[in-house]
Formats: C-alpha cells, structure tokens, sequence
C-alpha cells in the first residue's frame, strides 16, 4: 500500500485559520501580544519577555561599566598628557637654565695626607679659594652689569666634592658646563723637590698659575692663586680693581688696552671705558678724550657720553660737553642701575650748572646726592650742591 500523508483534521485548520497573524516580526512584540491574550505567569510569551527585561537591564550594566571605563581611560590619558607636558616643560626650563647658567664652582683641592690629617683638606682648601675670589669681586666697583661679561659669576660661587657615580647634581651641573658660561677651577697642592708647597690652580682651558712657599704661608698662597684665577677670568673686574690704587694704574691700564682687542664686541666697548678713566687718573686728559670717542663709536649706550661731556668740560670745549651732557641725560644706559640712574641724574644737574642756571642746578645735585651711592658720584654731587649754594649766596 503506497505511503500517504494523511491531511490534519478540519477542526485544527478552523482553528488556524482563526487565529490571526502576527502584526511584525520581531519576537519581542509578538510575545507582547501573546501576553495580552494569555495572562497565566507561567506562559512562554510572559517568560520571553522577563528573560528579555534581564538581558536589556545587563546589557545597561554593561554599557554603563563601558561608559565608567571610557572615562577612567580619558582621564589617564590625560593626566598622562598632563605629565608628560610637565616633563617637557620641565625639561626645557633646565636646559634654558644650564644655557643661562654664570657660576663658578670651585671642586675641591688635591692634597697631601699630612696637610689633610692637619686639617687643610681638599674641601677647605676649596671653600678658602671661593672666599677670596668673592671677597675680590666684592672690593671691584663697577657700572658695568654682570650679564654683560663673557664670564660671570652671578649664578653663584659653589665648591664641588667628587662623588662616586653619577647624581642628579653632577648631570646637572654637566648640563650647565656644556650649555652654559660656568667657570670651573681646579687646584692642587704637592709638596716640590726642596720641599716647599706648590699649589697650582687651573680655569677652564686657561694656563695654571703656580705659587710656592712653606706650610705657614698657605694663606698666602691661596690669595696668590686666587688674584691669578681672578686676572685670568675676570680681566675686566681685575683691571678696575688694580686702578682703585695709584701704585697699579699702569698695570690696570694694560690689562684694559689688552680687552680693547678682545673678539667679543661688548668686551671691546667696556674696555675703552676703562682706558678712558684710567687715563683720565693717570692725568692724561686729551687720550682720556681721544679713548672715550673709540668706546662711543663701539657702543653708545655705555657711559662714553658722560666721560666725554666731563672731559670736554676740563679742557674748556663748553659747546661739546653740554652736547654729550643732554645725550646722557637721556641715554638708556647699559649699565647697573644704580649706575644708571645717579649718571643720568648727575649728568642733567652738571648741565644745568655749565648754562647757569643755578638754582635748577641746585635742586638737582640735591636729587642726586641722596641717591644710592656708585662710585663716588652722590658725594660729589653733594659737594657740588655746596659749592652753587655758596655761589647763589654771594653779595
């Protein structure tokens, strides 16, 4: 007998063709649907959808974990970009530091065991040779700002002790030596074939200078190295102090005439100044005059004018003097300013007085005599102040 289907009975196609299609596709929805027709809590429409209420409600937790993190990753990556732009900025501003860097370290002394065990160690040695050469920096007056040196100390004096390995310190200072004008002085005391101490002191690329003498006379030798250490890095600021005394004017007044061929500009203009002054000490007038025409055609904004508007006046040329005398009323002076302003002041009071006018010139040497002090000049504003008060009292 061939196999055949049997057809489903009548009464369940009625049935099927009564019950009405679903409106979409989506399940979701036609649970819903079913759930409406069918409200026993145990029907597969009503436990789709509890099943999908706990998806949808894990799938939130999940998404606020994923929102959670996203914001946790955000603020790492900017903190990170946060620190690394402190590094960067931290970075540069060493750099531009040890670039800017003017200092001096003294590292500490090579010495025998004997003057060691007696106290004069390698690090006191050291410290004695910072005193001295601050103590000579400090007995050297000048107009001339620090920054305008080709070597400076005003980033400090320091002594260096030799440490094993590599520190923060040392890097740094490795960086200052290499992108900065730092001065570094190293020194030695041995003991020579008769006996006597040598102690030899070397700056920089500089020669050593070398002293000799018996153990008492290691102070001695330290001020000897120190005003040779001084002579050879700071020239500029030996000369003047040599010219402070009558006795060393002429060694002064080489010393300048060596740095008015120095390759440096500034260098060059500064040394004039101080040929012009020394000269003018030494009493020569007319090369005093003569010196301080080279400084101004190097750079005017030093004092060139001023040395020139009172020479002039000294040798009787009113017309010139009161000419440089307005140009350095009015100058913005490369120089300190204490320096700066009493010139300035000084300078409009000495014009006032060289067209007579009097009492102008008085209120003014009265303004410049209670200024700060540099080099004299609020003192002899003061005298000069009583010189016009006595000349404006006359009968």
């Amino acid at each position: 007998m061939d196999d055949i289907t049997a057809a489903p009975p009548r009464a369940a196609l009625r049935r099927r063709a009564a019950e009405p299609a679903p409106s979409t596709p989506d399940p979701v929805e036609i649970a819903m649907e079913l759930e409406r027709g069918d409200l026993s809590p145990e029907s597969p429409a009503r436990q789709l959808l509890e099943r999908h209420v706990r998806l949808v409600e894990k799938q939130l937790g999940l998404a606020d974990n994923e929102r959670f993190r996203a914001r946790i990753k955000a603020l790492r990556d900017a903190a990170l970009a946060g620190l690394a732009v402190l590094v960067l900025v931290g970075v540069l501003a060493v750099v531009w530091d040890a670039a800017r860097s003017r200092s001096l370290a003294v590292q500490a002394f090579s010495v025998p065991p004997e003057l060691a065990a007696r106290g004069a160690t390698g690090e006191v040695l050291a410290a004695q040779m910072i005193d001295r050469l601050a103590d000579l920096q400090a007995k050297t007056d000048s107009a001339r700002p620090a920054d305008s040196y080709a070597q400076d100390w005003s980033g400090g004096l320091t002594v260096e002790i030799p440490q094993t390995g590599v520190s923060l310190d040392q890097a740094l200072q490795m960086l200052k030596s290499r992108l900065g004008r730092r001065t570094v002085i190293r020194g030695e005391v041995v003991r020579g074939p008769d006996g006597r101490l040598q102690l030899t002191v070397r700056s920089g690329a500089g020669p050593a200078a070398t002293v000799s003498g018996d153990d008492a006379d290691l102070p001695g030798l330290l001020n000897q190295a120190a005003e040779a250490v001084y002579a050879q890095t700071q020239p500029y600021r030996y000369a003047i102090m040599l010219a402070a005394t009558p006795e060393n004017r002429a060694r002064s007044l080489e010393t300048f005439r060596g740095l008015t061929h120095h390759a440096d500009r500034t260098e060059r203009g500064w040394a004039w100044v101080g040929v012009t002054t020394t000269l003018f000490d030494l009493g020569d007038v007319d090369a005093a005059l003569a010196a301080t025409r080279h400084g101004a055609a190097l750079d005017s904004s030093l004092v060139s004018d001023t040395n020139a508007a009172l020479l002039g006046h000294m040798l009787g040329r009113e017309e010139q003097a009161l000419a440089h005398a307005d140009l350095a009323a009015r100058q913005q002076w490369r120089t300190t300013r204490v320096a700066a302003a009493i010139t300035a002041a000084d300078m409009t009071a000495q014009a006032a007085a060289w067209r007579g006018d009097l009492p102008r010139a008085e209120r003014l040497f009265a303004a410049a005599g209670d200024m700060p002090e540099y080099a004299g000049t609020a003192a002899a504003a003061r005298l000069r102040r009583g010189e016009i008060l006595a000349r404006l009292h006359e009968p």
